[in-house]
């Protein structure tokens, strides 16, 4: 539930940074409400994706895959430019973020170095989160 919690995080901090591109220097009302708002949101979600989640891997994939987002929404919306060395930076970035990803360990073991969670406590636990 943790990485759900996180997802919908990014959505929400790419959305707001898109309401923020549009208040033209904070000069537009509803975009300035919709990017505090939507910022508001991305951080509750992270922090309930931080209950379980090491907050280096969660700051990592969040920033990370929110860079990539937006570099791609401005290529692609915003006709901003393109080259090989924004390519190279952003395949690095994922390649970095994946790596985390797939050996940092997973909540329980998370759980379990905090002394919050006792490994009896395992199964019980699972689809609470």
């Amino acid at each position: 539930m943790s990485y759900f919690f996180l997802s919908l995080g990014i959505v929400c901090e790419i959305a707001s940074l898109i309401a923020l591109k549009e208040t033209q220097g904070f000069t537009r009302p509803l975009p300035v409400a919709l990017f505090a708002i939507g910022l508001g949101i991305s951080f509750y979600f992270e922090s309930l994706a931080l209950r379980t989640l090491p907050i280096g891997l969660t700051y990592a994939v969040w920033a990370g895959v929110g860079i990539v987002g937006m570099a791609v929404i401005g290529a692609t919306f915003y006709d901003e430019a393109v080259n090989g060395g924004i390519i190279m930076g952003l395949v690095l970035i994922l390649a970095g973020v994946i790596v985390m990803f797939y050996w940092a360990p997973g909540e329980e073991a998370q759980l379990q170095s905090a002394g919050q969670l006792a490994s009896a406590d395992l199964k019980p636990l699972r689809g609470v989160h």
